[in-house]
């Protein structure tokens, strides 16, 4: 009899701590751990699940799309290369997108630091993404003589630049760059943050685009309107984003 209450007992204890894990494990996808959705796979993904709010308002009622980059993380470079002009072309055509770049180095590391203030002197000239590809194309080759000819072959003054690296000019929006990742919690590059979503890595463009047609189609929910959906109506890139795909409907 003894026996028999023992094992009845253990059986509740089990049955009380797996209902808890299954709660908790319930509210953690339901989101009330208030932080942004992590998508940390490379392949294509299904379904991002719950939409996650970031606690801050967004700057615009655009999409706006966030990518923390460095040089030394070694999908970085083809990310840049061959996904971000992808999402540069959807800014241009759509007009529903705002990206921004934060180049997030390690401020020990003398290269890192010298591309990070080409990157914002070329900023200020109109030519970040001319320098920003260079950087990439040659993250190898990176010292001041080298960005010296990179900003040379921009148009852009080497000496002005020299200056500037002499001076320290750009340091205090370096390290506010860097203190920001570190307030968003981004520990790896690259890492792209669609409002409410956190991607993780270098995801494929695809990843992206789903992120945007959730996030569009919450705010045409919010809104209260429907959004057009023809390509008469909008460039064909954001129809795309307003698809989303089956799986994701299911």
């Amino acid at each position: 009899m003894e026996s028999s209450n023992c094992y009845i007992e253990a059986m509740r204890t089990l049955y009380s701590s797996s209902f808890v894990s299954l709660i908790f494990g319930f509210l953690m996808v339901m989101g009330y751990h208030n932080q942004p959705v992590e998508i940390v796979r490379n392949e294509t993904i299904p379904s991002f699940g719950t939409i996650i709010r970031q606690r801050e308002p967004l700057f615009t009622d655009k999409v706006r799309i966030e990518v923390f980059d460095d040089l030394r993380c070694p999908k970085c470079a083809d990310f840049a290369l061959n996904t971000l002009p992808k999402i540069r072309n959807m800014e241009k055509e759509t007009g529903e997108i705002e990206l921004r770049v934060r180049f997030i180095p390690d401020i020990n590391d003398e290269a890192m630091a010298l591309a990070a203030t080409a990157l914002k002197f070329s900023g200020d000239q109109n030519e970040f993404w001319g320098m920003f590809a260079k950087l990439h194309e040659n993250a190898d080759g990176v010292n001041e003589k080298a960005i010296a000819q990179w900003a040379k072959d921009l148009s852009l003054d080497s000496k002005v630049l020299k200056e500037c690296i002499g001076t320290k000019k750009f340091q205090a929006d370096i390290e506010s760059d860097i203190s920001y990742a570190s307030e968003k919690m981004v520990s790896v590059k690259p890492t792209i943050i669609v409002n409410e979503f956190m991607l993780i890595g270098a995801q494929p463009f695809e990843n992206i685009q789903r992120a945007i047609s959730q996030t569009l189609k919450k705010r045409e929910k919010d809104a209260g309107v429907k959004l057009p959906d023809t390509a008469t109506d909008l460039q064909q890139e954001l129809k795309d984003a307003f698809q989303i795909p089956q799986e994701i409907k299911n």
